[in-house]
């Protein structure tokens, strides 16, 4: 398959990493979304877990197509090039430039091992410059504003790590989430939720009202 590549986008999001035997450890992850010109991208991350035998860690390399139309935030250093994909089902996907035959992004499902699985996502990040657009932290949302507004509705439909304040009566030290949902159960501030969001965040408050 050949293809156009013209950017790709970086998404910083909260997600667990398994540490132990069915011990997870909140941490910042990382999306990749390579965009091409004729508007599909291809989405690479990392996942992990316990192997099947419940011996080890294992992690999974995924992969999937997206045919809407995204913005990026990361351009080619030489501009557009033209890429060939080969991708194998269930176990790998290939994206190499065609000028140069060099590897731009890589993914194995599982490194060749279903039962200790070792799969990884590869990706050539120094070919990419930053624009305008890129967020070098991780954007936390904080929804505030009167019940009743679609809050919880909305961050739920997102399909990201929500916090909804309403569900504690003390906030953790810590909040991993990519959306915090403040309720009027608590009181709880803006400031407050700030506070508690781990360091390499861009708080983006978003107010609802009518």
């Amino acid at each position: 398959m050949i293809k156009k590549l013209i950017g790709m986008e970086i998404e910083r999001y909260s997600g667990e990493v398994c540490i132990s035997e069915y011990s997870y450890e909140d941490r910042e992850l990382k999306r990749y979304r390579l965009v091409f010109g004729d508007g599909e991208s291809l989405v690479l991350w990392e996942t992990s877990g316990m192997c099947y035998s419940g011996w080890t860690t294992a992690s999974w390399g995924n992969w999937q197509w997206s045919h809407k139309r995204m913005p990026f935030s990361y351009a080619l250093k030489s501009g557009p090039i033209d890429v060939e994909i080969e991708e194998e089902e269930e176990v790998s996907i290939t994206v190499t430039s065609i000028q140069d035959g060099c590897i731009i992004a890589e993914v194995e499902k599982d490194g060749g091992d279903p039962w200790y699985p070792e799969g990884f996502v590869s990706i050539d990040e120094g070919l990419f410059i930053s624009t305008r657009r890129t967020m070098s932290e991780r954007p936390v949302w904080i929804f505030e504003g009167s019940s009743g507004l679609g809050k919880s509705s909305l961050a739920a439909m997102s399909g990201e790590k929500v916090f909804e304040t309403d569900s504690v009566k003390k906030l953790p030290e810590q909040i991993w989430a990519d959306i915090v949902v403040i309720g009027n159960k608590r009181g709880f501030s803006v400031e407050t939720i700030k506070q508690c969001l781990p360091r390499g965040t861009r708080p983006i408050v978003v107010h609802f009202s009518e």
